[in-house]
């Protein structure tokens, strides 16, 4: 047999009685890329790209790109909601866990949001709003907060996050296409989405380039009935196109306004809207709350100041009554965190009592004299240590004397004339 044959003989007899020899001829002389467990490994999907502003549905293990390479995902949805016919201390919520990676972040941002502690949250210079979460999957909204957008525009003043009064100096420079006629809108809303104040900015130079163009703008509005909000820097577009629109979205705090010392100084923004669920003086009891679940019982000897679904997640400042010294700050069974001040009302001594706060937001110290309008610290997160399970708001109560009284209820009506009312002293 020729040497040639007998060997192609032998690889064939092999291959018989052993385990087998797999093909024995390769396409170009080259065998398949499989991966080490089976055949060929398909490509993952192409993670679309989406326009901020506009909305994205995200499914469990799903992300979604952005133009200055920016990537959300939704990692996982944590359900802690209470279960059917089960009696449970809050009624929980579901909590969408995001990622964000890249773009102008530094590093990994893991965002947690809820249907119960808020909707809406930030990451370094990105909002993302939730409006619609189910057990796998949300409906996403994401915004760039940072003080340029897409090479257009260009904002010196305000900074995103930075607090602002009235009049409001908008201040930047902007591609000589964002305007036309030399000036473009310019918004101010509260974080219910309402419209405080409009006007346009003004080209500080010659518009009729494609360079940037210095502009300049002045915002005047009432005292915000929210401690946030959102100026809004919109592109001119006369075509109505929607191809040729364009905006800059920036967060902004709303500064405290200036004491009136004359009268007392509301404890929030907006106070004089805030008091919604339990006034001071109602009688509340489990059975008969505006608040569910209730565990306490008695006469209030408060105000409670709630705060907005877009609080929920947010700093939220409150700020000091009347001029006078801080007495104590601790945490209290019922409250979390609280602080109390001694002060003056009227030439009569009183004591201020501030629940719900966080603790580690109060920097002043025992007997440092607190000024009339200045900011105290923030409200603790809701349903946890900083505010000893109870929703995110400010009890607020003022007591006669000097003697300090933590009682946020009582069981008889006429122990209410120890403590005044604050509405009545704001106003109302």
């Amino acid at each position: 047999m020729c040497p040639r044959y007998f060997v192609v003989a032998a690889i064939a007899l092999l291959c018989l009685v052993g385990a087998g020899c797999g093909r024995l001829s390769f396409q170009n002389g080259q065998e398949p890329a499989n991966s080490p467990d089976g055949p060929p490994v398909a490509d993952k999907p192409a993670v679309p790209v989406v326009a901020f502003d506009s909305e994205v549905t995200l499914t469990v293990g799903a992300s979604a790109a952005y133009s200055d390479g920016l990537v959300v995902s939704l990692e996982r949805v944590n359900d802690s909601r209470c279960p059917a016919g089960v009696q449970c201390i809050w009624q929980g919520e579901l909590a969408p866990v995001l990622r964000l990676r890249g773009g102008s972040l530094a590093s990994d941002k893991e965002l947690t949001l809820g249907t119960a502690r808020g909707l809406t949250g930030a990451a370094g210079d990105y909002a993302v709003t939730l409006s619609g979460v189910t057990d796998d999957a949300v409906v996403a909204v994401v915004v760039t907060s940072a003080a340029s957008r897409t090479g257009m525009i260009r904002l010196t003043s305000p900074q995103a996050n930075e607090a602002v009064a009235s009049p409001l100096s908008v201040v930047g420079e902007a591609r000589g296409t964002w305007f036309f006629e030399a000036s473009f809108p310019v918004r101010l809303f509260d974080a219910n989405g309402q419209l405080l104040a409009s006007t346009s900015a003004q080209a500080q130079a010659d518009w009729m380039t494609e360079d940037f163009v210095p502009f300049q703008a002045t915002l005047t509005f009432e005292n915000p009935t929210t401690a946030s909000g959102t100026l809004v820097l919109e592109k001119d577009n006369p075509s109505g196109l929607p191809q040729n629109a364009d905006e800059l979205r920036l967060p902004v705090i709303f500064s405290a306004p200036t004491p009136d010392k004359s009268m007392i100084f509301p404890p929030m923004a907006g106070a004089d809207g805030r008091v919604t669920k339990k006034p001071f003086g109602i009688l509340v009891g489990p059975e008969d709350s505006p608040v569910s679940p209730e565990r306490f019982r008695g006469y209030h000897t408060g105000s409670d100041f709630e705060v907005t679904a877009d609080e929920q997640d947010v700093e939220v400042p409150v700020y000091a009554v009347c001029e006078g010294r801080l007495i104590l700050k601790r945490l209290v069974s019922g409250y979390g965190g609280v602080a109390v001040q001694a002060c003056q009302l009227g030439g009569k001594d009183v004591t201020v009592l501030y629940g719900h706060l966080r603790l580690a937001s109060i920097d002043a110290v025992i007997d440092q004299e607190l000024n009339q309008g200045q900011r105290l610290g923030t409200l603790g997160q809701g349903y946890n240590a900083e505010t000893d399970g109870e929703r995110k708001h400010l009890h607020l109560a003022i007591h006669e004397g000097t003697a300090v009284d933590l009682r946020g209820y009582v069981s008889k009506k006429d122990d209410l004339d120890q403590w005044i009312d604050l509405r009545a002293l704001l106003g109302e």
